[in-house]
């Protein structure tokens, strides 16, 4: 079963900010099937900044730290490329153990 589509990716307006709204639930390995697929064909070399929106996202595990910063390693030039959108505390606190939120915006 093909789970990725249920990951939203959406291209603003500036051309240059990819948006990849997560589904409700838990952002685990379980949603990361044919995820890096996706982020390649919603991809332009044109991407300087991508926006996770974690608005209805509970919880967080490895394997999807993982995949966005291999999505953070594919952008350069600017401080901050990976910004996470909505998160709550849950997912702050995680990032924070792992000091990530000194390497993505939270927003």
């Amino acid at each position: 079963m093909d789970v990725a589509p249920l990951i939203e990716f959406k291209m603003l307006e500036d051309n240059s900010t990819l948006v990849i709204k997560l589904p409700p639930g838990a952002f685990d390995a379980g949603k990361l099937m044919n995820f890096k697929e996706k982020v390649n064909e919603a991809w332009s070399e044109n991407v300087r900044q991508v926006r996770f929106d974690f608005a209805q996202v509970t919880f967080i595990d490895s394997p999807a730290i993982g995949a966005i910063l291999s999505v953070y390693r594919r952008l350069s030039g600017d401080a901050k490329p990976v910004r996470i959108d909505n998160p709550n505390n849950t997912i702050r606190s995680t990032l924070h153990i792992f000091r990530l939120d000194e390497v993505f915006e939270l927003k």
